[in-house]
């Protein structure tokens, strides 16, 4: 007997491909050192939009470099159904080429192909017109200009070249509103999975760790190179990187001409996203001197932030769900599994930016767009990578990616540039709308939301030391006999927005022991669960250990008194919050695996564990080194489940 050594390790690689996780199975095809180890054959395959007809795309491909050798003479074609269509390519003006698939009376207009081209002049042509519409960095037009200047480019060098210009942010700023005009959502286009797309969009990470590194090594050249190469077109995507107040700083409008820039603040006026809209106010007030006559649309854009509410057309409710959506992906499947969490949140914001700019645009409903991406379960994913990243960045709480609190953030970055430029606003409208207690600015959104750390300030610092007199408050509410919440809250709130938290925060570790764990709460006093997150808080951007552990006790006194009988997953995210104190990787694993296990074999039979269970698998996918700490939790819950 004879056996077919070719078919055998194909009908074994089949089945080994069969036990891999749907999501490497892509990975693992284009792989072409293993395909040729395999001996496995990959037949690829083409649809010409969502559509069209499927072709074999080696076949595709050569007939399109007939089409275009011997332009408007029409090249046939058989599809994955053996039905005949035709290719004509016809030329335009420039060079440009206009690429038609028909049949009968069914016609496709294609995207342009010309780099199939086997003349090196078409090819470089296409280069020219696509780097000019769409933005493209002049180092990767440089690089591709060598290599379509050198030959003809294979099927495999053509694929990569479109996926890879597909990846460009303003590439996927068309695909996206193209598929918002069609009322066609993409799952892809709303939360990326592509490094080099967040890369190109908010600059790459080389061996920059901290927010300052960032903002002048990455940001700052990038900045400089959009509104230097691009003028005013530059700008308008260099708005977009502008999570913090720190970018902004960066961006100078002395290059560019007042008639160009003032056309942007009124498009940013009418149709601009949160982020580029306050950094615009932030760039004007750094340039007022020399731009005096942006004044009045300024003052449009002040107010139209100060007027939007979270409502169900708040475009807050979309940057929200598509941030959360992009950190989901970005965790999921590891994107950026070595870069600080404040990058991960820095490109998912920037992106999110782009996707409402889209949707204003063309008109797009937000609060869909918010249930649809909530559904598809990654910003569920997002809440938890924050809670695990608080180890390494406890100031930002996944809390804040909320619609309310991302506006409230904005309604901050307002006081700030008020206070910083409050000598230099002349203007009696900008100081009505801005300056004073009775100011519009100050109606806006109450204390403390506005001052709560942003998404790129998650780092434990202090930054403004708190006062004598609060410190001598925040002893006096932390040495009395009963501890009164609401007083200590507000200590606690105080010091956790000025940054100054150590001394809060061993007062408050002191008092609990010393006062057994009792805290009381009243009906009008905050919930256990407030004065667990708060305490939870401050342990963290303290790096108090002795807090989290008493936190670990009051938690689980409060658990005893069924505090998280119908919710154990608050359990879980107290213990993730309060952990955050430990900032060795291990010690944090240990004292998180600990507290968890401690909940699951604590549950009765008649809780609802599934959404826990899903809660702890989640976990130990996302971060490896809680999963041997959480293995235990885990077959305790399924037996829990099975029960049930």
């Amino acid at each position: 007997m004879t056996i077919d050594t070719n078919l055998y390790a194909r009908l074994l690689f089949e089945r080994a491909l069969e036990a891999v996780p749907p999501m490497m199975r892509h990975d693992v095809l284009l792989d072409e050192d293993m395909l040729q180890k395999w001996g496995v054959g990959i037949r690829r395959g083409v649809r010409l939009g969502p559509d069209g007809p499927s072709f074999e795309r080696s076949a595709l491909y050569d007939t399109l470099r007939s089409a275009i050798d011997v332009l408007g003479v029409a090249a046939d074609i058989a599809d994955e159904n053996e039905v005949i269509w035709s290719i004509v390519v016809e030329r335009g003006d420039n060079w440009t080429l206009h690429f038609k698939l028909f049949r009968e009376e069914t016609v496709f207009h294609l995207d342009d192909h010309s780099p199939l081209a086997s003349d090196s002049s078409i090819r470089i042509a296409w280069l020219d017109r696509v780097s000019e519409m769409f933005l493209l960095p002049s180092d990767w037009v440089r690089s591709r200009r060598l290599e379509l200047n050198k030959a003809p480019l294979s099927d495999d060098a053509f694929a990569s070249l479109m996926e890879d210009i597909e990846a460009m942010p303003s590439m996927m700023d068309v695909a996206l509103r193209n598929g918002l005009e069609r009322r066609r959502a993409d799952f892809r286009l709303f939360a990326p999975n592509q490094a080099k797309y967040y890369t190109r969009l908010v600059g790459k990470l080389e061996a920059q760790t901290t927010t300052v590194e960032y903002f002048e090594e990455v940001a700052r050249p990038l900045i400089e190179q959009l509104v230097g190469q691009k003028g005013v077109d530059g700008l308008r995507w260099a708005l977009l990187i502008c999570g913090h107040s720190e970018i902004t700083g960066k961006i100078s409008l002395t290059p560019l001409a007042i008639n160009e820039v003032r056309d942007l603040f009124e498009w940013l006026a009418a149709h601009g996203d949160p982020i580029s809209r306050i950094a615009a106010v932030e760039v004007y007030f750094a340039n007022m001197a020399d731009f005096s006559e942006l004044e009045d649309t300024a003052i449009r854009i002040v107010d139209a932030i100060l007027a939007e509410d979270v409502g169900n057309v708040s475009p807050y409710k979309a940057l929200s769900a598509v941030f959360a959506s992009s950190i989901g992906v970005i965790a999921r499947e590891r994107v950026f599994p070595d870069a600080p969490p404040f990058f991960r949140r820095q490109a998912a914001l920037a992106h999110a930016s782009l996707v409402v700019r889209a949707l204003n645009d063309v008109g797009s409903d937000p609060l869909g767009v918010e249930e649809w991406l909530t559904e598809s379960g990654s910003p569920q994913i997002a809440f938890l990578q924050e809670l695990i990243d608080l180890r390494r960045e406890p100031r930002w709480l996944p809390e804040y990616a909320t619609a309310e609190q991302l506006r409230a953030e904005m309604i901050g970055r307002l006081h700030v540039a008020a206070q910083v430029h409050n000598e230099d606003i002349e203007s009696e409208a900008l100081r009505a709308l801005l300056i004073g207690p009775d100011s519009k600015l100050s109606q806006a959104e109450r204390w403390p939301r506005p001052f709560l750390p942003g998404p790129l300030e998650g780092t434990c610092r202090a930054i403004t030391p708190l006062a004598e007199e609060i410190l001598e408050d925040a002893r006096k509410v932390f040495s009395a006999e009963v501890l009164s919440p609401s007083t200590f809250l507000r200590a606690i709130n105080i010091a956790y927005i000025s940054g100054d938290v150590d001394e809060v925060a061993s007062l408050a570790a002191n008092a609990l022991k010393r006062l057994d764990y009792i805290v009381k709460t009243g009906e009008e006093e905050p919930t256990s669960f407030q004065v667990l997150a708060a305490l939870s808080t401050l342990g963290a951007a303290a790096r108090n250990e002795d807090l989290a552990r008493h936190i670990c006790v009051l938690t689980r006194i409060k658990r005893r008194q069924g505090l998280f009988d119908e919710d154990p997953e608050n359990d879980v995210r107290i213990a993730l919050i309060a952990a955050a104190a430990f900032e060795d990787n291990e010690a944090w694993a240990v004292f998180v695996g600990e507290w968890i296990n401690e909940i699951c074999f604590s549950l009765a039979a008649r809780v609802r564990s599934g959404n826990l269970l899903m809660m702890i698998r989640r976990l130990r996918h996302l971060e490896p080194a809680l999963s041997h700490h959480l293995s235990r939790a885990e077959a305790a819950l399924s037996v829990l489940q099975y029960q049930a």
